[in-house]
């Protein structure tokens, strides 16, 4: 959609430049792109077509990838909020994405306990082990 890469050649590969062109960003403050909606599901068509937009007005590529960054930190914060949840698994490869991290960081500001992996690879393989644990927890 921003015209970094067409086809990827190892896995991550566009989300690894998608967070190098969001770290040249500047010092405006981030745009969360579903500032003011209410929602029950992230609203990916909403996030994608206002990436979209602003690709079309002309806006800084690395200033719609900070602002896709913050987005994404932003529904955590808000699905967390609206659920009531005090502790979030930070887990996954998304979450090696320093940038996405910083903004969590920044926008928690200690209100949540946030975990993150540090016994095993943050990578996806993990997302199997979450969901035994899941399991495990609700069978009872």
């Amino acid at each position: 959609a921003l015209g970094l890469i067409d086809i990827c050649t190892y896995e991550g590969e566009a989300a690894m430049i998608l967070e190098s062109t969001a770290s040249y960003y500047g010092s405006e403050e981030p745009v969360n792109y579903l500032e003011g909606l209410t929602y029950t599901n992230v609203p990916t068509v909403v996030i994608i077509k206002e990436v979209m937009q602003a690709a079309s007005s002309g806006e800084a590529i690395r200033s719609i990838a900070r602002n896709f960054l913050f987005t994404l930190a932003s529904c955590v914060v808000y699905m967390a909020n609206k659920y009531e949840i005090k502790t979030i698994a930070l887990s996954g490869g998304v979450f090696q994405n320093t940038i996405l991290l910083d903004f969590l960081f920044a926008l928690t500001q200690n209100k949540f306990k946030l975990l993150m992996n540090q016994q095993l690879s943050p990578n996806d393989e993990n997302i199997s082990l979450g969901q035994v644990f899941y399991y495990e927890n609700i069978k009872e």
